[in-house]
């Protein structure tokens, strides 16, 4: 009797132990294309969905509650085979180096890797040389894949928007794609 007392006294102070360090954060509104694709990740309790982004029908978009502090620009690229994975990752990433080279302050857009296994991707950090008024500052350019699916996304924000950033990035590095 007093071993199963105390045997289950134990797993009550381990899980409860184990809920303490372990909170989980909101999954937040589910951010779904046109299209029906699902983009799930963990979600930040500061940002809200952007119905004001006229995307295309493959893109969705959240911001901070902060004006101007943040947008995240999101969109599930077509799956790709298996053998073309790093191709189509260069491929978007260059989409995007091309579109923001003339106009950052770095010399050189070096690529960091985020993720690793079937949820891993790329991405570069760039500073704008002269935001106009209502522009953003920063942008993070990144690609992961999620198994085949490539995401491409832009991070934009602005020296309040910063921490959330590197949320959205880390967000974005655990990307899931759940297709209809």
């Amino acid at each position: 009797m007093r071993r199963a007392v105390f045997a289950s006294m134990l797993f009550t102070f381990v899980a409860s132990l184990s809920l303490a360090e372990a909170p989980r954060i909101p999954a937040g509104p589910p951010l779904t294309t046109v299209n029906g694709v699902r983009i799930e990740f963990t979600w930040s309790a500061g940002w809200v969905v952007a119905a004001d982004y006229p995307g295309n029908p493959d893109t969705v978009a959240f911001r901070s509650t902060a004006p101007g502090a943040l947008m995240v620009i999101i969109t599930a690229a077509p799956r790709v085979p298996k053998a073309e994975i790093d191709k189509a990752m260069q491929f978007y990433l260059q989409q995007m180096l091309d579109e923001v080279k003339d106009h950052t302050v770095e010399k050189t857009l070096e690529p960091q890797t985020i993720g690793s296994g079937p949820r891993h991707g790329v991405h570069v950090s760039a500073t704008d040389k002269a935001p106009k008024p209502g522009e953003y500052r920063f942008v993070d350019m990144v690609v992961v894949m999620d198994d085949d699916n490539p995401v491409v996304a832009k991070i934009l924000s602005n020296e309040a928007g910063r921490a959330d950033a590197k949320r959205a990035l880390a967000a974005l590095s655990e990307v899931r794609i759940v297709r209809p």
